[in-house]
C-alpha cells in the first residue's frame, strides 16, 4: 500500500515538473493520465454503495492432527463490482490462546455469492473461531483503500483424546453406596431409597421389582432408585490460573484429556456424577450431571469453548461462591497448580488431586 502510494505521487509530480519546467509534453501526458487514474481510482473505492455479506459455515468435530475445515460466504449485494479486495481476519484457539491472522483475495460481480475454505490442523485441543474481522477494497494499483467492517465468525472443535484414567481403589472408598442422604429429583444406582415408580419394561432387574405395588394394579413395577447425596462424585477441571502461574497450551491440552478421561472412567466403573469448571464467558462455575457416555461427549463443545482464564479467584473459590454450602462428598480436581487453595475444598468433603503427567 505504501508503495503503491509513494510511487504513484512520484510519476505525478514527475510529470508535473516536466511539463511546467521543460515544457515536455509526453511529461504533461503522464501528470494527465496519472490524476485521471487518481480521481477515478478514489471515487471507485469510496463510492458509499457497498454492501457485502459474509456469513461463517463450519461447526465441524476432528481428532487432533486431523484437517478442520472452516469457512465464509461471500456475497456482493451492491450493483458495483468488488474487484481488488482482500479479506482480513484470524484464526483462533480458545483453549490454548494461539491466534493466527488470515488474508485471503475476493473478487465478486454483481449478485455473485463465492464460498472461501479454510483448513487447519492443531496438535492440541479446543474450540477453533475463524474471525473475518474485515474488507478491504482497493484500486488496482493499491494507492487508496477502505476498510469494511464485519466481525463474522465460524467455528468447529478439535477434541480431546479420551482415554482410559487410573482412579485407585482408595480413592472411591469414600464413596459410600449406604449413604443415607438421598436426592429428590435425581434418579440414582441405590435401591435403598426409592426415587419413583415406574411400568416395567423388558431387561429390568428383577431386583428393581416392587412386587408388593405389582400384585395391587395387577401389572409389573419397578422401583427407580435413588442418588446418594452425601456421597457423590465431582470431576473439577482447574482452568484459571494467577499472574504468577500460567499453564502453557500443552499442560491445558493434558488437563482437558484428564479431565474427560476420569469422567470416562467413572462411567466404565458404572458411577453416575457431575464434572465441573470454570465458564469464563459468563464468568461462573458451571456443573454438568454425567449419566452416560453420550452426556459425556455431548458436554465437551461448552468446555472447550470456555477455554483458561486469569482470574481473580481460584477454581476452589468459585466452586465455593456456586455450591452456597451444598458441596460434593467427593472432589476429583484436576490441576497443573500446585496452590489452588485445596484446603478450602477440604471443608466440604474428600479432595483428590490429578494431575497431567
Amino acid at each position: 500500500m505504501k508503495k503503491g502510494k509513494i510511487c504513484y505521487l512520484i510519476i505525478l509530480t514527475a510529470g508535473f515538473l516536466l511539463f511546467i519546467l521543460k515544457s515536455n509534453r509526453f511529461g504533461g501526458f503522464i501528470f494527465l493520465l496519472s490524476l485521471i487514474y487518481g480521481i477515478t481510482a478514489a471515487v471507485w473505492v469510496f463510492l458509499p454503495e457497498r454492501k457485502v455479506q459474509v456469513t461463517g459455515f463450519g461447526g465441524g468435530m476432528v481428532e487432533k492432527n486431523e484437517k478442520l475445515t472452516e469457512g465464509f460466504s461471500i456475497r456482493n449485494d451492491s450493483k458495483i463490482p468488488l474487484s481488488a479486495c482482500n479479506i482480513k481476519g484470524h484464526v483462533s484457539n480458545r483453549l490454548t490462546g494461539d491466534i493466527e491472522n488470515i488474508d485471503f483475495a475476493v473478487s465478486l460481480r454483481y449478485k455473485q455469492e463465492k464460498k472461501h475454505y479454510i483448513e487447519i490442523k492443531d496438535e492440541f485441543c479446543g474450540r477453533v473461531d475463524v474471525t473475518a474481522e474485515k474488507i478491504v477494497v482497493s484500486d488496482p494499483l493499491y494507492i487508496f483503500e477502505k476498510e469494511i467492517r464485519l466481525g463474522s465468525t465460524s467455528w468447529g472443535y478439535i477434541l480431546p483424546k479420551i482415554s482410559r484414567a487410573t482412579i485407585s481403589d482408595e480413592y472411591l472408598n469414600s464413596y459410600d453406596m449406604e449413604s443415607y442422604m438421598y436426592s429428590h429429583y435425581e434418579k440414582g444406582s441405590d435401591m435403598g431409597e426409592v426415587f419413583g415408580i415406574r411400568e416395567y419394561t423388558q431387561g429390568d432387574s428383577l431386583k428393581s421389582m416392587h412386587w408388593k405395588l405389582s400384585a395391587k394394579m395387577d401389572e409389573l413395577m419397578v422401583k427407580i432408585p435413588s442418588f446418594p447425596i452425601e456421597n457423590n462424585i465431582i470431576v473439577m477441571l482447574d482452568n484459571v490460573y494467577s499472574k504468577e502461574y500460567k499453564p502453557d497450551k500443552k499442560q491445558r491440552n493434558d488437563l482437558v484429556e484428564l479431565f474427560y478421561s476420569l469422567s470416562n472412567e467413572l462411567l466404565e466403573k458404572n458411577l453416575p456424577h457431575s464434572i465441573g469448571y470454570f465458564d469464563v464467558q459468563l464468568k461462573e462455575f458451571k456443573i454438568e450431571k454425567i449419566g452416560s457416555r453420550e452426556k459425556l461427549i455431548n458436554s465437551v463443545p461448552e468446555c472447550l469453548s470456555s477455554g483458561f482464564a486469569e482470574n481473580e479467584y481460584s477454581i476452589a473459590e468459585e466452586y465455593i461462591k456456586t455450591v452456597d454450602g451444598m458441596g460434593f462428598g467427593n472432589h476429583f480436581l484436576v490441576t497443573g497448580n500446585g496452590e489452588c487453595e485445596i484446603e478450602k475444598l477440604e471443608n466440604y468433603g474428600e479432595v483428590k488431586i490429578f494431575r497431567a503427567k
